[in-house]
């Protein structure tokens, strides 16, 4: 069964492009029910390990829940009909509880 999820209200913006900029202590309004993270190999990304070591990033209560998912990001953002697909597995992957 999937709940209701909603968008935080720092993220509910009309962006001129299909992602949102923020600095890293702008972390705050990445913190929700539920982060995905698109990246390519998350080992090999310097800036997310760094990241991950500040104390913003321990304070926010998405990671404090574990409920930060890594999404590759040639699947999220290539946009054709296969990678749609695997979003949506993705998406069900995380979000949905079978009981």
């Amino acid at each position: 069964m999937m709940r209701g999820y909603k968008r935080p209200q720092a993220q509910n913006i009309i962006a001129e492009l299909p992602r949102i900029d923020i600095s890293e202590e702008e972390l705050e309004k990445i913190d929700g029910d539920i982060l995905f993270l698109v990246t390519g190999d998350v080992n090999k990304n310097e800036f997310l390990k760094r990241i991950q070591e500040r104390p913003l990033w321990k304070n926010l209560r998405v990671v404090q829940q574990n409920r930060v998912y890594y999404v590759d990001a040639a699947t999220w953002v290539i946009g054709n009909l296969l990678s749609a697909d695997a979003v949506i597995d993705d998406l069900f992957k995380y979000l949905v509880h079978i009981p």
